[in-house]
Formats: C-alpha cells, structure tokens, sequence
C-alpha cells in the first residue's frame, strides 16, 4: 500500500571523501564520482593536486577516468 520513502543519497565534498577513501580510494572509484559529490570545483583542485600520479602507468588510466568524471560534471550535465 504504501511505498517505502527512498532518501536521496548524501553526496559529500571531495575532501570528505578524500578523508574517508584516500587518494587511491578517489581515484579508483572515478566513474562513481557524479554519484558521491557534486564538489566540481573541489574536484578540480584534487585533480590539480595529485596530477603527478599521471606519471605511473596505473594511476595515469584512474587519473584520466577522474578527468572524465569531472569533464562531465562540469559541462555534461549543465554546470558551469
């Protein structure tokens, strides 16, 4: 009869979740990012930050899945 109440989820900043996941933790869960944060700008300034990792062959393909994640949540979905 009734319909079970579906909370939306907490979306938290980039630094909370870099306080809770790491660096790595970030990183490896790229493609999830939309669904965790909506802190684009605090996204980008962890991008700017870690951009080293760029230099390691593993890091440089998570790193290049954040860049994505971040390209989307900036432009694709009508931020800016």
């Amino acid at each position: 009869m009734f319909n079970k109440l579906e909370l939306e989820p907490t979306l938290l900043t980039v630094a909370e979740l870099e306080a809770d996941r790491g660096v790595e933790g970030i990183l490896n869960s790229a493609m999830n990012l939309p669904s965790l944060t909506d802190d684009v700008d605090g996204l980008r300034d962890f991008l700017i930050r870690v951009k080293t990792r760029r230099s390691q062959d593993w890091w440089a393909t998570q790193y290049g899945k954040a860049a994505v994640a971040y390209d989307w949540m900036r432009y694709g979905r009508g931020g800016a």
